[in-house]
């Protein structure tokens, strides 16, 4: 074998560890694999008989990064709600959301695929949405209120929303 061959074979098996090796710590990496741990969500407190908003206890970790909140708003109504969205006739894509700026204290984000929050969540469902988006995203700091940028719908309507504007809710731990 000469150098040039040589030379090949062992960058070529550097190459290899080094994939090996980034993709370990991709995996110990938990901001790669964002879940409703990462986010506030809700659950029904049959108990109380009221929708109950629980913070994430992985929530704390990425909550000084408002991009890293949206990716995790992202991927975990992705989770919770395709099996529901590729049940339906005409099934849309869940809504996603789009970080448009942050200006005085408010978040202003465009709801992408806001067909499916307005018309196929029901009342409930786009209303507890609205209220983990929101409670999700004032967790960063500096952040007090959401400006969400839709079309309006029969189940949903645009605007800027804070804390407050989900009294109904029972929060877990309080």
């Amino acid at each position: 074998m000469d150098k040039k061959d040589l030379m090949m074979s062992l960058l070529g098996g550097l190459m290899v560890i080094a994939l090996i090796a980034g993709s370990i710590l991709l995996r110990r990496n938990n901001y790669t694999a964002y879940d409703r741990n990462h986010t506030w969500y809700v659950e029904y407190d049959a108990a109380s008989g009221k929708d109950l908003l629980v913070r994430g206890k992985k929530l704390k970790g990425i909550s000084a990064d408002i991009n890293k909140v949206v990716i995790a708003l992202n991927r975990a109504t992705v989770e919770m709600e395709a099996p529901a969205a590729k049940s339906q006739e005409g099934a849309l894509e869940p809504p996603r959301l789009r970080l448009e700026r942050v200006g005085e204290g408010i978040a202003f984000v465009e709801v992408i695929n806001a067909e499916y929050l307005t018309q196929r969540m029901g009342t409930s469902g786009a209303q507890n949405y609205l209220a983990a988006v929101t409670y999700s995203l004032t967790e960063t700091p500096g952040v007090r209120g959401v400006n969400f940028a839709f079309p309006e719908g029969d189940h949903a309507m645009p605007g800027e929303y804070n804390r407050q504007s989900f009294p109904d809710y029972a929060i877990a731990g309080k």
